[in-house]
């Protein structure tokens, strides 16, 4: 029997990149490896957070996303 596919959080994937006083500085719906490592060096950044919300509005998933090459950065999924 296949799987079906978690339809509550298709589509709603977004990154959005705050600076410290809540502003959002860059939003997509999707960032590849190397765009995410772009933007931390581009804003001077050291972390991104990374949401999944359903059509609810609740969070499904999370994670951060540290350092600011392509090589070494790091995903804690929680």
């Amino acid at each position: 029997m296949e799987a079906e596919p978690n339809t509550e959080a298709l589509g709603l994937e977004t990154v959005n990149v705050y600076d410290g006083n809540g502003n959002i500085l860059d939003n997509n719906t999707t960032m590849e490896k190397d765009e995410i490592a772009t933007t931390l060096n581009k804003y001077e950044l050291t972390q991104i957070h990374y949401t999944v919300q359903d059509r609810n509005g609740e969070t499904t998933a999370e994670c951060d996303i540290t350092g600011q090459n392509t090589e070494d950065l790091n995903i804690t999924i929680y």
